[in-house]
C-alpha cells in the first residue's frame, strides 16, 4: 500500500490519542536504535513520524495535511529494515499508526 492509497482510504473516525501514543512510542524506540545498517533511513522515518505526531497533537488528520504529491513511506522502510525479533515492539506501534491512518 502506498502513501497515496492511505491518503485516499480514510473513512472512519481517527483516534488521535491512540495515534499520538503509538507515534510517540515508535519515535522513542527509533531513538534507541543504534544499528548502523538503518542509519540511512532512520532520519526519514523519524521525520515522517514527527509530522504524524504533530498532526495528532493538534487533532489534524495526517493524510489531509500531507502536501500534494507527497506520500508516507515509513511503513515500507520499517518493513524492509526492521525485521529482527527485537523490532517487534516498534513494528507493533507502526501497525497501530497505519490502523489509525486508514480509519
Amino acid at each position: 500500500m502506498t502513501g497515496s492509497d492511505i491518503k485516499a482510504q480514510g473513512t472512519g473516525t481517527m483516534n488521535f490519542i491512540r495515534l499520538e501514543s503509538a507515534t510517540q512510542n515508535a519515535l522513542r524506540l527509533l531513538k534507541l536504535e543504534t544499528d548502523d545498517s538503518i542509519a540511512s533511513v532512520k532520519p526519514e522515518i523519524m521525520a515522517q513520524l514527527a509530522f504524524i505526531l504533530a498532526c495528532a497533537q493538534y487533532e489534524k488528520n495526517p493524510r489531509d495535511e500531507l502536501p500534494e504529491g507527497k506520500a508516507f513511506t515509513f511503513g515500507v522502510l520499517t518493513s524492509r529494515y526492521f525485521t529482527a525479533p527485537i523490532h517487534n515492539e516498534l513494528l507493533a506501534n507502526i501497525d497501530i499508526i497505519f490502523e489509525e491512518l486508514l480509519t
